[in-house]
């Protein structure tokens, strides 16, 4: 970031589980303390602290395309989530200076990046995967199976194992697999060299797989393949990724589909491929879609449409 952005240091860690809403906002508090008084306004009451139109970032971010300020302030993040939680508004206050730092920051990024973050974390609500695939849920191993075969028979054969039939695998599966998240995500997205870790998808775009973890720390110094994750327990990292990624899957071709949005952004065959990019299929296509066009229309009501 430049020299003239905020330490975000200590809030940037309020995305863990052990940190409460009221202590993150007070570390957001002592950041506002030091920004210009017309940038944020805040109210206090004896039992909750409440945040007002915070703008984290110091300079004011634009559209590359329009010129217009994507510098979004919690009304409008409310507006797309009206129950979302203190932790997510403090690290979505700095998606703007995430865009602008890996040259996406348009309007038609912006918008297209929220729509398919709030579906990838289950509606800002989880920076990492669940994979406690519960036998009260599935009732076999066959079914967990039928998810995910590929990456499964992956990790059968960084085990040893491919080999297997397809019954011991199953066999496998409830043995050692099923009702253990920990277990289930070494396996299918492990890597011998760092035992204790997995490379599960997390952050805003849930980032996946080990080699992506690598190339991200080796692009950016930021060591995640060391710290996975840092991509659930802090915010900045949790950006860092999905913007990094944003900016550069398949060379680029994320922004060259936002690019062809419409200026309301309301075009459905662009959430088509995006979600293709980002997902790898399509997924909840339709809650995506959706979401980008609730989105679109909330950002043209307080912002305005693009060139």
């Amino acid at each position: 970031m430049g020299t003239n952005d905020i330490d975000f240091s200590k809030s940037r860690r309020s995305m863990g589980s052990n940190i409460s809403d009221k202590e993150v906002i007070e570390n957001v508090n002592q950041i506002m303390k030091r920004l210009p008084q017309n940038v944020v306004s805040t109210t206090q009451s004896s039992d909750e602290l409440k945040v007002e139109n915070v703008n984290i970032s110091r300079d004011i971010i634009k559209c590359s395309k329009c010129g217009q300020s994507i510098s979004i302030n919690e009304n409008f993040i409310k507006s797309i989530k009206s129950n979302i939680s203190t932790k997510f508004i403090v690290a979505l206050l700095k998606l703007p200076d995430f865009l602008k730092k890996y040259e996406s920051n348009t309007c038609r990024d912006l918008v297209n990046f929220l729509a398919q973050s709030q579906i990838e974390t289950l509606g800002f609500t989880a920076l990492t995967e669940n994979l406690n695939y519960t036998m009260k849920t599935f009732e076999s191993g066959n079914g967990v199976y039928d998810i995910s075969p590929t990456i499964l028979n992956d990790g059968f054969k960084r085990k040893g194992l491919g080999h297997y039939t397809k019954q011991q695998k199953i066999n496998y599966i409830e043995k050692y697999l099923m009702d253990n998240d920990k277990a289930y995500g070494f396996h299918s997205y492990g890597n011998e060299s760092y035992p204790n870790n997995d490379y599960r998808g997390r952050g805003f775009m849930h980032f996946t797989h080990f080699d992506a973890y690598k190339d991200f720390t080796e692009n950016t110094g930021i060591n995640i393949v060391k710290t996975p994750t840092l991509l659930e327990s802090d915010g900045e990292v949790a950006l860092e990724t999905a913007t990094w990624f944003w900016k550069n899957k398949n060379s680029g071709q994320i922004l060259k589909e936002t690019a062809k949005d419409t200026k309301d952004f309301q075009s459905d065959p662009v959430t088509t491929i995006v979600t293709k990019l980002v997902n790898g299929g399509d997924m909840a296509l339709d809650r995506r879609k959706a979401a980008k066009r609730s989105i679109g229309s909330k950002f043209v009501k307080q912002y305005g449409v693009c060139k």
